[in-house]
Parts: structure tokens; C-alpha cells; sequence
């Protein structure tokens, strides 16, 4: 074990972590290419990862049970010696073996065998066997249990609970364990090793990280299982709670490299345009957004350039806030760059902007890859001599044609929509030497806490958490698609006397027979077929945006009565006249979507309804998942419930996450040793950032393999 003390350099200790991290798995015996391929889907590349493949099951198979102290539905070892067996073929091949000992019968049934498999059990010999215990009219059952080898009971399973991993397709239980085995042999005879410079910072987990690993691998029966499988036996809560303060050290690292940067001085302006536009405006900010305002207002206060996340549930308001923060940029005679996600939602943010700001002699800009090159140019001069103060549109953006004149604050709207390296791209549009854009990201896709510290570590989060008044409730009602020829009847009655407009969305562009769900344009001719004196139309991303725009104008202006579309609505739209959101095979949708599409209704005076059609059967976890977004408008409560039911990666529609990444933490299911992590992550940072910069290192060599692949 390397011993680490004031003269141990960096250097030495990445040594040491490149060469653990570097052992190859056709190292061990028994990994011939075909086994690396297999564990290489698991997403073991190396020993490490070998090592941090936890068990999520644990099986005491030490303990001989008779016949007579079985436990119905549980999984047991017995044995018994063999006094019948035969193989019957009824509509699948079945071979069966009665046996006794001292305390009774029991009878073992096999399904689906192979010709011989009978002759390795000879009758009036003992074999011992694994399996769930059943009762049947003919007496005591185990249905196709395992068959244990004398050798592994007297050996692997010997006083050891025995471990369950996670498998892929040619690789079974014993092989895995094998391997892990001979992992932990080369930890044992320090042929390789973990540095553990952790230890003395967390003194009441007793264990090092070589024995919480063979706790964790190989724990004896004495062992509680239920802490085991629940991932809270203290053998993992002291790798949790190292991975995590090593997680938060890496948010304070980034956090304060972003001090090292100066951001754009505003000056002192020569008019409040803030004061004006409010003025203007019909309404008045909610609290919310005047206590997000004022928090924008204090980062561009600072010398170091701000980065904030502003969540907000749909409807809340976000970008009149990110319109506040503009114009204190502008005031300052700098400039800001709005990218949205698609260029529908760009034409919708600068005909906003474009109304706010014009009262104020703000020039708003819009630029699209559309565009043609006259435009285009004229777009890029006026933005190089900064007569354009506001540019809003889509990646064309950061294109190498793109010039600013001083570009202090870029707004990335939906940022979920884009990578790290398309914000990058943008930002570097306004890095002047030392000097760095602020940066705002916004998302009306609420996230729970703990995946917005995962995923946006690097940033400051804001949220706001309250919708303006005067918001029309949105009443949600789940049924069965079989009930649609009903649905269509009576939306035609309430557009013939209310004149209500239709979003109806469907899942797919294209038809899928694996799915079953309706492509747009044939849920467009079926509707139309019913509804032949209704204006109706459709939209979907694989439409010109110019045939997207032309079809939403004459949706806004109340000329379309029927709007058949993906989610490409999802985002954005504003058509205050539409009431109703029809959903087709809604099950199929993560919550957060389904919530973001109710969004897009109730934004007018009329009562509005979410109508949720399901494809039957239906399971039992999309039952509950639609349940929770019929019983709550509260998007953070139904992104935390869809955190419950589905997992991180589908909350976020990308791998953005820590969790991806992270060895034995769960940010949603640790989340209680947070606040511990912080505070031991805080004292390292503070007290000893050379040993802060190791457990970095050392974690982030642990999860290089993943990252990579």
C-alpha cells in the first residue's frame, strides 16, 4: 500500500493510479478476447472497473436446509439422495428428480434439458441444490434449481453470502466472480493497490478501500443482506462517501478556476432601460422572478464572470428574466447572444424581444442558417459594428463567419437541447484574453436538485418557483386510445361552439409496427377523414423551417383548427387561443415531456384540458407515471416521481449526469450523505489542496474507462 506523506509528489502518485488503472483484464486467467468483449458490455475495461462492478444481490448458499424446515418462496439449499428421476415430453421437454432425506420428500423439476442431462445424477447418491421452494397437490417443489457442486459448498459459498452481479449473454455468475476474485488476489498481495489518503478524514468508516471492496465481494453470512443489496452496509458508505466529496472537490475546482477569469465591466449606464421596460409591460413580476432578477443582477457585480442555471417550471416567466439581464448588458454598451434550440423557437424569442425592446431603441437581430447570403451579411456587419445589441437565433450563432463587437452575455435557451462544446463554441465568440462572457442557461424542463448538481455542477442554480397569476388551470384526463372515435366527436362539438384550438400530438414521424404508434401525416388523414369541413394541418422536424413557421403563423392566427405534430411543439410555443393537448400513446413519453407539452394550453381565458390516450395492455409503472402527472400541474414534483420511476438518464434525455459516470455513488439514492460530502470536500479544498488535487485524480481515474467509452 503506498504511504503518502508531505514529500510524496503528484507525479508519484499519478504513477501509481495510471498503473492500476492500466492493468489489462487478459491479465487475469481465464479472459481470452471473447470474455473481454463480455465484460466490455458490462462496461469493464480494466481492473477497476473489475473491482467497482458491485453486486446488487447477495444468496447465503452455506447452510443445508432438511426437507421438513423449508420455507415456502424462499431460496434454500438442500440435499437429498436421488431415488427416482425421469424425462417427460408434454409440450416442452421436462425432467424430473424425487428425492428424500431424514425428514421427508421432495420432488425437482428441470424444463426444457438437454438429452443426457439426467445420467449425471445416479439414484441412491446425495447432490445438493439451490432454488426457490414451491408447494404443489403432489407435495413439496424446487423448480429448476441450481445444482451444487460439492467442491464450490466446501469452497466459494463456504460461510460466505455468495454475490449477484448484473450479467450479459455468455457470462454466468461463477465466471464473474472468478474474475473478481483474482482482482481482489492482486489487491491482497499488494500486486496492485489503491492509495488510500482518504482514510483520515472520515474516521468512524473503519474500512480502506481494499477491505470494503472484499466486504463488499466476499462478505461473510454474518453480513446483514438487507444493508448489502440497499447499498448501506458501511463497506459502501466509505467508498460513497469518498466518490462524493470527490465529486464536490471537482465542482470547487471548477468553480474556482471560474474566479480566475474577469468578466465584462458594465459601467454605470447612461439611461435605466430596466426601469422603462417594466414600465411597459402590462404586468408585474411575479417574486419569484424578481428574486432571480436580483440574483443575475449581483453576479454581474463581481470581477469573475457569472454562470447560472435558471430552471422554472413552464410558464414562469423565465425569459422576460433573461430579458432583464440583457438589458443590463446592453446598458452597458455590450452585446448578447440568444441561442435557442430550433429556429421555430428563435422566431418566436425575437418577435418577443423584438416588442419589448423596440420602444427602448434596442436593435434586436435574428440570424438562421437560412438565411440568404445578402441577409446574412448584412446581419454579420451590423453585428461586427455593434448596431445590433440583441442577436437571437440557433447554432449559426458560433458558425467561424460569426464576428460580435463586444459579446458580454450569452443566454442558452433549453440547454438540455445542446452540448458542452456547442456552449463553448458560443462562448469563445466573446473571450477577450482573460476576459470571458457570463453565461445564462435556462430550462423549462425542471430537474430535481440532486441531477441539476450532477449535470450542471459547474453553474449556480436559480429557480423559479411560482407562476404568474391570472395562469388557467389545465384539467389532465387519461384514458384508453380506444376511446379516440369518442375524443374526436366531442372535440369537433367544442370546436363548432367554442372555437377551440387543437394541439394533437403524436409520438413518431414515421410509421413503426415495432411501436405502434400513428406517424403524424397518417394521424393527420385519419382525423381529417372524420373531420372533413375542419381546417386541420400537421407539423414535424422533418419540415422545412420555413413550411414550420407558415404552418404555426396560421395556427396563431386561429386559421388552423387542428394542429397534428410532434414533440417538436414541446418547447416555447406560444398560441394563447389553444386549449386542448391531445397526447397519443402517452405512456410512452417521460413525465417531464408529457408536462412540457401540457405547457403549451392554458395560456388563455378558456379552460383548458391535457387529454392523455394510452396503447392497452398497459404496465403497471406507466399506470403510476400517469398517474402522478393527472394528479399534479407541480413539474419539480413530477420530475422528482419520474426520477423514482425511470432514472436519471431519462430525466434529462441525455447522458449528462454524474451517476453515468460514477463508480459506487448515486446522487438520488445518497443523496442524504450530500451535505457530509460537502463539508469534508470543503475542509480538503481549504486545508490541503495538493491532497484535494489526489482524490480527484485518483476518482477520476477510476472512471476514465467509462468516460472514454
Amino acid at each position: 500500500m503506498v504511504e503518502f506523506s508531505k514529500t510524496t509528489s503528484i507525479k508519484d502518485i499519478e504513477m501509481t493510479i495510471n498503473s492500476i488503472s492500466s492493468f489489462h483484464l487478459t491479465d487475469l486467467n481465464g479472459v481470452g478476447d471473447q470474455t473481454v468483449k463480455q465484460l466490455n458490455r458490462l462496461g469493464i475495461f480494466n481492473i477497476v472497473d473489475l473491482l467497482f462492478y458491485l453486486p446488487y444481490k447477495y444468496t447465503n448458499k452455506s447452510h443445508i436446509t432438511t426437507i421438513q424446515n423449508l420455507e415456502l418462496g424462499n431460496k434454500q439449499v438442500i440435499e437429498i439422495t436421488v431415488e427416482h428421476k425421469e424425462t417427460q415430453n408434454f409440450r416442452r421437454k421436462i425432467s424430473t428428480i424425487t428425492g428424500y432425506d431424514e425428514t421427508g420428500v421432495i420432488t425437482l423439476k428441470f424444463f426444457n434439458t438437454y438429452g443426457s442431462f439426467l445420467k449425471q445424477f445416479e439414484v441412491g447418491k446425495k447432490y445438493k441444490f439451490y432454488g426457490d421452494i414451491k408447494h404443489s397437490s403432489k407435495g413439496m417443489e424446487l423448480i429448476h434449481p441450481e445444482i451444487i457442486k460439492e467442491k464450490d459448498f466446501i469452497g466459494i459459498y463456504k460461510e460466505k453470502l455468495f454475490p449477484a452481479y448484473h450479467l450479459t449473454e455468455g457470462l454466468n455468475q461463477k465466471k464473474l466472480y472468478q474474475l473478481i476474485i483474482q482482482a481482489l488476489d492482486l489487491l491482497r498481495l499488494k500486486t496492485i493497490c489503491f492509495e488510500d489518503n482518504f482514510q483520515k478524514y472520515i474516521p468512524s468508516y473503519c474500512y480502506n478501500i481494499e477491505q470494503a471492496l472484499n466486504i463488499l465481494h466476499c462478505p461473510s453470512i454474518s453480513e446483514p443482506i438487507v444493508k448489502l443489496e440497499n447499498f448501506q452496509h458501511n463497506a459502501h458508505l466509505r467508498l460513497i462517501i469518498e466518490e462524493l466529496s470527490a465529486f464536490y472537490l471537482s465542482i470547487l475546482k471548477l468553480k474556482n478556476k471560474n474566479l480566475t477569469h474577469q468578466s465584462y465591466q458594465l459601467k454605470n449606464p447612461l439611461r435605466d432601460l430596466e426601469s422603462s421596460f417594466l414600465k411597459n409591460l402590462p404586468f408585474s413580476l411575479t417574486n419569484a422572478q424578481e428574486k432571480v432578477a436580483l440574483e443575475i443582477k449581483n453576479d454581474f457585480k463581481n470581477n469573475f464572470p457569472m454562470k447560472r442555471l435558471v430552471q422554472g417550471d413552464v410558464g414562469s416567466g423565465k425569459t422576460l428574466v433573461s430579458a432583464l439581464a440583457a438589458l443590463h448588458i446592453i446598458q452597458s454598451g455590450h452585446q448578447v447572444a440568444l441561442m435557442a434550440p430550433t429556429e421555430l423557437l428563435a422566431e418566436q424569442h425575437f418577435h418577443n424581444f423584438k416588442e419589448w425592446f423596440s420602444p427602448l431603441n434596442i436593435q434586436v437581430g435574428l440570424l438562421l442558417g437560412k438565411h440568404a447570403p445578402k441577409k446574412k451579411k448584412s446581419i454579420l456587419n451590423e453585428l461586427f459594428n455593434n448596431k445590433i445589441q440583441l442577436v437571437i437565433g440557433t447554432h449559426a450563432l458560433f458558425q467561424e463567419s460569426v464576428n460580435y463587437s463586444s459579446l458580454a452575455l450569452i443566454i442558452i435557451d433549453e440547454q438540455h437541447r445542446f452540448g458542452v462544446a456547442q456552449r463553448d463554441a458560443l462562448l469563445k465568440k466573446g473571450i477577450s484574453g482573460n476576459i470571458v462572457p457570463h453565461q445564462l442557461v435556462m430550462t423549462a424542463t425542471p430537474i430535481p436538485r440532486t441531477l441539476a448538481l450532477s449535470a450542471f455542477k459547474e453553474l449556480d442554480v436559480s429557480v423559479i418557483d411560482e407562476l404568474p397569476p391570472g395562469r388557467t388551470p389545465i384539467e389532465t384526463v387519461v384514458f384508453s386510445n380506444t376511446k379516440r372515435l369518442e375524443l374526436i366527436k366531442k372535440i369537433r362539438k367544442m370546436i363548432e361552439v367554442e372555437s377551440v384550438q387543437v394541439y394533437w400530438v403524436c409520438t413518431l414521424i414515421d410509421d413503426s409496427e415495432t411501436l405502434e404508434a400513428e406517424s403524424v401525416e397518417a394521424l393527420f388523414r385519419n382525423i381529417s377523414s372524420i373531420m372533413q369541413d375542419i381546417s386541420i394541418d400537421f407539423i414535424h422536424s422533418q419540415m422545412s423551417s420555413e413550411k414550420k413557421i407558415e404552418v404555426m403563423n396560421k395556427f396563431n392566427q386561429n386559421e388552423i383548427k387542428i394542429l397534428v405534430s410532434t414533440t417538436v411543439i414541446e418547447v416555447g410555443v406560444n398560441v394563447p387561443n389553444a386549449s386542448i393537448m391531445v397526447i397519443e400513446n402517452s405512456e410512452r413519453l417521460g413525465l417531464s415531456q408529457i408536462h412540457q407539452l401540457r405547457g403549451r394550453v392554458g395560456r388563455g381565458t378558456k379552460k383548458s384540458y391535457c387529454l392523455l390516450m394510452y396503447q392497452e395492455p398497459i404496465s403497471e409503472i406507466s399506470k403510476k407515471r400517469l398517474e402522478v402527472i393527472r394528479s399534479s400541474t407541480d413539474g419539480f414534483f413530477i420530475a422528482e416521481e419520474d426520477l423514482k420511476l425511470r432514472g436519471p438518464g431519462e430525466i434529462l434525455g441525455y447522458k449528462q449526469t454524474g451517476d453515468i459516470n460514477m463508480k459506487v455513488a448515486c446522487l438520488f439514492r445518497d443523496a442524504n450523505l450530500l451535505v457530509k460530502a460537502q463539508e469534508i470536500a470543503k475542509n480538503i479544498y481549504q486545508e490541503d489542496k495538493e491532497n484535494a488535487h489526489i482524490i480527484m485524480e485518483k476518482w477520476s481515474k477510476y472512471q476514465s474507462s467509462d468516460i472514454k467509452n
